[in-house]
């Protein structure tokens, strides 16, 4: 039996397999692209643990010693996980700050008059889901619109539409 760390597939063929196998060992530690090592945390205890410790940060660009030491490359197809700047990855004083600056638009009453367009995206995602290829629904995520701005504009708007929105931004 080998005894190495288990390789992500980057090609997603089988990723409900890939996951039971995870979760069947456990907290594991597994290679990344690029021969990257990391924890996968599977299970719903083991994961809460971690993000309710508060040694336990999110904020890899502050604190995983491999990144800061430059052992993580540039170029590396996960950089844009690691090295993001934003509330969510932010850490102590920055994050509350952060998190009071946003906190305002997410009252209940704010929550509330948005509900009807988070409510209409959400059906436009699954309908986009149901229309898709079997093989394509299964391993790609829809598109994210409800995390951009874009999507508060009305439906009419260009901007308003992902596939608009993705050939504007490839082609600048």
């Amino acid at each position: 039996m080998e005894n190495r760390c288990p390789a992500l597939d980057t090609t997603g063929q089988d990723i409900h397999g890939e996951a039971a196998r995870l979760r069947s060992l456990g907290p594991v530690r597994v290679e990344l692209p690029g021969g990257v090592l990391a924890w996968s945390l599977n299970s719903y205890d083991h994961i809460k643990r971690v993000l309710t410790d508060p040694n336990v940060t999110k904020s890899a660009r502050n604190h995983w010693p491999a990144f800061i030491n430059g052992e993580i490359p540039p170029d590396w197809e996960m950089i844009s996980w690691i090295a993001m700047d934003n509330m969510v990855t932010s850490y102590g004083k920055d994050h509350v700050r952060l998190r009071k600056l946003v906190g305002k638009a997410f009252t209940p009453r704010r929550t509330e008059a948005i509900r009807p367009r988070v409510v209409e995206l959400t059906q436009m995602l699954i309908a986009g889901l149901e229309a898709a290829p079997r093989a394509r629904s299964s391993t790609c995520a829809p598109p994210s619109p409800t995390r951009c701005p874009r999507c508060w504009l009305p439906t009419s708007s260009a901007w308003a539409r992902p596939s608009a929105w993705r050939r504007r931004r490839s082609s600048t």
